[in-house]
């Protein structure tokens, strides 16, 4: 499934001196690397989208002026109580969740995921999921009109750059027939410090498609590193002799990340961790926070 990424297609520095023609030639190059892995996905797809969704979670939340990182935000949400307030930071990854769940484009999805980010549920958020039903399903091509629906989403939403960039992926998605939307767009745009004032006409365009080219070869990077160990995980499972080890093989391809508590209820704790300290032993595994205590674990 994994081909040799076109190396004339990289993008791993902006390239301030790429015209429009090339931008959307290396953005329509990257897009299409990382749509076989969608049509075919991959064993990890759930682990695939969750970690870049929280990659995605970091980059808006640095935006809004919060310290978290990918690390915090993870350790966040994987060892919240139940019920317990996940914190604002916490909130920008379910909003990047919701966006990977194929749920749909709609005036609900689009609501549920502006309330999630701290926008107010008013009424232009209605036009504003018609004009991103509108653009999907029209004829502009995926990259401008994942272009133009950030445009009208900062027009709409003036002080919510990450809903506009949540509509730009969910209607790229949708044009390009995706089965689920990918978070892209966020991570290289607000690493580089763009800004809602900077969306608009040529230079936006030019701008959206080099990031969605870097931000495709980036996920194609880690969707086949991450195959990789879901390919070892799959093929040492079977020398386990734990009952409950298929369940916790399901967790770890379908999350980012797990936390021993959060394993097959049938298992005692001290067995969950022994059996995902057995799966890191096994190279088949990663522990991802370096501690003695309070340990997560992910491919």
């Amino acid at each position: 499934m994994f081909m040799r990424y076109p190396l004339w297609a990289r993008t791993d520095l902006p390239d301030d001196n790429a015209d429009e023609e090339t931008a959307f030639f290396r953005a329509g190059a990257a897009l299409a690397s990382l749509d076989r892995l969608l049509v075919h996905p991959l064993p990890c797809q759930g682990a695939w989208l969750d970690r870049l969704a929280l990659g995605a979670a970091a980059a808006t939340a640095a935006w809004a002026g919060r310290p978290e990182q990918e690390e915090d935000i993870r350790d966040a949400y994987r060892h919240r109580q139940m019920g317990a307030e996940i914190g604002p930071a916490g909130r920008h990854y379910l909003f990047w969740r919701r966006l990977v769940h194929p749920v749909g484009l709609s005036v609900e999805a689009v609501r549920a995921a502006a309330v999630e980010i701290g926008q107010k549920p008013e009424d232009r958020l209605e036009s504003l999921a018609e004009a991103a039903i509108a653009l999907a399903e029209g004829s502009l091509s995926p990259v401008r009109a994942a272009a133009a629906i950030a445009e009208e989403a900062i027009r709409a939403c003036p002080t919510s750059l990450p809903l506009a960039l949540w509509l730009a992926d969910a209607v790229l998605a949708r044009r390009l027939r995706w089965p689920v939307a990918v978070p892209l767009l966020a991570r290289p745009l607000l690493g580089r410090r763009f800004t809602a004032g900077k969306i608009g006409g040529m230079a936006w365009r030019k701008e959206c498609a080099l990031a969605y080219a870097e931000a495709a070869a980036r996920a194609y990077a880690s969707a086949e590193q991450m195959a990789a160990r879901a390919d070892m995980l799959l093929m040492v499972q079977h020398q386990i002799r734990a009952k409950e080890t298929s369940a916790m093989v399901a967790l770890l391809l379908e999350n980012d990340a797990v936390a021993p508590s959060a394993g097959p209820s049938a298992m005692s704790d001290r067995a969950r961790r022994r059996l995902l300290e057995r799966l890191v032993g096994l190279d088949a595994v990663r522990e991802l926070t370096g501690r003695p205590s309070f340990r997560l674990y992910g491919l």
